[in-house]
């Protein structure tokens, strides 16, 4: 009967293994869930503070302006069909910058465009306009964006 007992211990033995390999591999998936997850909301705060960052440099750029429609809107209109950007100087820029920092390994893309929100075309003479603001990265093979906007108008006078 003693020799039935050791078979039966090493049943449990492989038993508790099978168990152990199943809990150790559903921690494992739950901690790369969680760091996965963890990047991503790191990812998206940064995205929503370098559009809204943009948003106060669109301001900016419009408050220092000497008229609205010489010096602030004119030099705008190519923001209407081509992606742009206004760097820490102020200075506005035809393109799109990318942003990379030591505490993020991916890339960020930031710019803005600029429309008509009654829906007609910039031609220069509009006392209110649309500033949409992008800031996108890729995840692997998954494109993530943040989207922003804000209505910006000649305050000072029309």
């Amino acid at each position: 009967m003693r020799e039935r007992e050791k078979g039966i211990a090493l049943v449990e033995v492989i038993l508790a293994l099978g168990v152990s390999i199943v809990v150790i591999t559903s921690l494992v998936s739950l901690s790369l869930y969680t760091l996965r997850a963890a990047l991503q909301g790191k990812l998206l705060v940064q995205a929503t503070n370098l559009s809204n960052e943009e948003l106060e440099r669109i301001r900016a750029y419009r408050d220092l302006a000497a008229s609205w429609n010489t010096n602030f809107l004119t030099p705008l209109i190519p923001c209407a069909t081509a992606n742009c950007y206004i760097d820490e100087s102020l200075v506005l820029h035809t393109s799109q910058s990318d942003v990379r920092n030591a505490s993020t390994p991916l890339q960020l893309t930031r710019y803005f465009r600029i429309s008509d929100p009654a829906g007609g075309s910039i031609d220069g003479t509009e006392n209110l306009i649309r500033a949409s603001i992008t800031v996108s990265w890729k995840v692997g093979t998954q494109d993530k964006n943040v989207f922003i906007y804000s209505d910006f108008s000649n305050w000072r006078g029309r």
